[in-house]
């Protein structure tokens, strides 16, 4: 927790929690106010894209992640990051 809180509030956040980059329009919506907290990297010469970072599950507990796409358009690579980290913090039925 120590080096999460860490990170969160030095590396991942900005001033105000504000989104920048690809994350203001990506990350913007209210299902991920302050559940994830994450980087991105892309190099579109060779189609890498990547997303790491912090995530709030369902389980309400923070889990650390990363996912890298390789060999992929940037995109789609970008779509389905979005769609696991959806996944990941989608609360169970019954909860």
């Amino acid at each position: 927790k120590p080096l999460r809180d860490y990170l969160i509030n030095r590396a991942l956040a900005t001033p105000g929690n504000e989104r920048r980059g690809s994350l203001l329009s990506r990350m913007s919506q209210a299902e991920y106010r302050d559940r994830i907290y994450c980087k991105t990297g892309t190099m579109t010469t060779i189609g890498a894209s990547s997303l790491a970072g912090y995530i709030c599950g369902s389980d309400a507990h923070w889990y650390a992640f990363a996912i890298i796409n390789a060999d992929s358009p940037v995109a789609e690579s970008r779509l389905f990051q979005d769609k696991l980290c959806r996944m990941m913090m989608k609360k169970k039925r019954g909860n």
